[in-house]
């Protein structure tokens, strides 16, 4: 993929959904999704379930790290060119990685 979209969340169930709906509507199609989840104790294992039946999507469960040391692990796992954060409880407009990208093209140096 292009980018690695790294989204850590502990106990944000009730966001996550949203924030993942977001990538899944970018317009950039060359992406895909890690969802660290950093000990969990609410439902948030449950929140994510749904999205992966899709095949960018993926889901590490570790334990308590922290919320940089979470985001350092989605990094080393990631296998995009670029790598784009995401907070659990953010969510993205439809044209973001396309317009982020596109300055990158324009500014090869």
């Amino acid at each position: 993929p292009t980018v690695s979209v790294v989204m850590a969340a502990k106990n944000y169930a009730r966001f996550l959904p949203e924030a993942v709906e977001s990538v899944l509507a970018q317009t950039l199609a060359d992406w895909e999704l890690l969802v660290v989840d950093d000990g969990s104790t609410d439902a948030t294992p449950a929140a994510v379930r749904p999205f992966l039946s899709h095949p960018r999507v993926r889901y590490v469960r570790s334990d308590v790290l922290g919320q940089s040391r979470a985001k350092n692990l989605g990094v080393r796992l990631s296998r995009g060119a670029f790598v784009a954060f995401l907070d659990a409880d953010d969510a993205w407009e439809p044209t973001k990685l396309e317009k982020q990208l596109a300055l990158f093209d324009g500014r090869p140096g």
